[in-house]
């Protein structure tokens, strides 16, 4: 059986340079300088495209979640087509991306307002108004932020990503610090809000690694372990409820950013030969890590 992530992320990649041919089979570039009058023509026809696709595919109802439909892919492809075009005509800061982050400095959330405002004496806080269709944000260089892809996923899948985090109560009620302990617990323990009665979903965080340092055991020599909570029946289910649309999240992520998609892969195919556990599972994501977060409001950091 071949890898399901590098399959789907084919998969989408020809159907991307399939649209991209359709709607423009012309050269978008005429002398080196770009047709506007092309571009505009074939960002057209791709939302037509988008809008049609939108009207007929408002429902999977009934498709296995386990499985990434035809119909998923294809919304996929188009948005991922569109922002290619929107990339010609993006949203654009006016400041360097990588002195942006020379720049910012990893501090304790009590920290993060000061970090902000020297931040912002700096770089100015760009302000693009509500976007609503698929967008490029990229900055001054034309080095890509972002890709909003709204709408990407399909009603049905997040709802079953949203079911899925039930199979996790019991983990997640047990990672929420007494009510003795909340007070002079870490940050990471507070900002939680129960709903009355505990809501459908409860509260609290679940952190997912395949392979990682122990605390204060950071050296080339030491060991790396797998998170101790990949061991517990409940995460497993959850883990395999999830495992399509994981798999799918990276898909995409081979498309709008394949540099940390090939060095996501690559880290977490190694951990696989470097990790020793007797609860070994078969990790999902390009992402070498995954978090749980449940009603929660998270300080700024």
């Amino acid at each position: 059986m071949g890898d399901p992530v590098a399959s789907l992320a084919k998969n989408l990649a020809s159907r991307v340079d399939q649209l991209l041919w359709d709607c423009s089979p012309f050269e978008l570039f005429s002398q080196a300088e770009l047709d506007d009058r092309l571009l505009q023509r074939a960002k057209v026809r791709l939302w037509i495209q988008w809008q049609n696709l939108l009207l007929s595919t408002s429902s999977n109802s009934g498709a296995d979640a386990k499985v990434i439909s035809d119909i998923e892919i294809s919304r996929a492809a188009i948005l991922a087509a569109v922002s290619t075009l929107k990339y010609f005509t993006p949203v654009q800061t006016d400041w360097d991306v990588d002195r942006f982050a020379d720049s910012a400095k990893a501090s304790h959330p009590s920290n993060a307002m000061q970090q902000r405002q020297k931040l912002a004496k700096y770089f100015v806080t760009p302000s693009f108004g509500r976007i609503t269709e698929p967008t490029t944000l990229v900055d001054k260089h034309g080095r890509i932020l972002t890709w909003y892809l709204p709408e990407i996923l399909m009603a049905d899948r997040v709802e079953h990503v949203n079911e899925s985090i039930k199979l996790l109560r019991p983990v997640l009620d047990q990672s929420f610090p007494k009510a003795t302990e909340q007070e002079k617990g870490p940050w990471r323990s507070q900002g939680f809000a129960i709903p009355s009665g505990g809501g459908e979903f409860g509260a609290g965080r679940v952190t997912l690694c395949p392979g990682g340092f122990m605390q204060q055991h950071e050296r080339l020599q030491d060991l790396l372990y797998q998170s101790s909570t990949l061991s517990l029946p409940a995460v497993q289910l959850w883990l395999s409820e999830m495992t399509a649309t994981e798999q799918f999240w990276s898909a995409i992520t081979s498309i709008i950013a394949p540099h940390q998609y090939l060095a996501g892969m690559q880290s977490v195919s190694s951990l696989k030969l470097m990790v020793k556990t007797s609860h070994p599972v078969v990790w999902p994501s390009e992402f070498s890590g995954i978090e749980v977060i449940v009603n929660r409001e998270t300080p700024h950091h």
